[in-house]
């Protein structure tokens, strides 16, 4: 079920930014830059996948450096 949720997931970033990553890594990234739109989109996916999860994925998909 996770491959497939992220699977989704990469299919929707490619779709909205053009990106090979994840809704969740280019909105941890665009938010962790500051974009106001993205710290509330953040919020919001990270209240349905966890804490910082955004910024995880984002580190994790080399769009942070820790």
């Amino acid at each position: 079920f996770r491959q497939i949720a992220v699977g989704n997931d990469v299919l929707v970033g490619s779709m909205i930014y053009g990106s090979k990553h994840t809704v969740s890594a280019i909105t941890g990234h665009k938010a962790f830059l500051g974009g106001k739109w993205h710290k509330i989109q953040e919020k919001v996916i990270n209240f349905f996948f966890g804490k910082e999860h955004c910024v995880r994925e984002a580190i994790d998909e080399g769009l942070v450096n820790e």
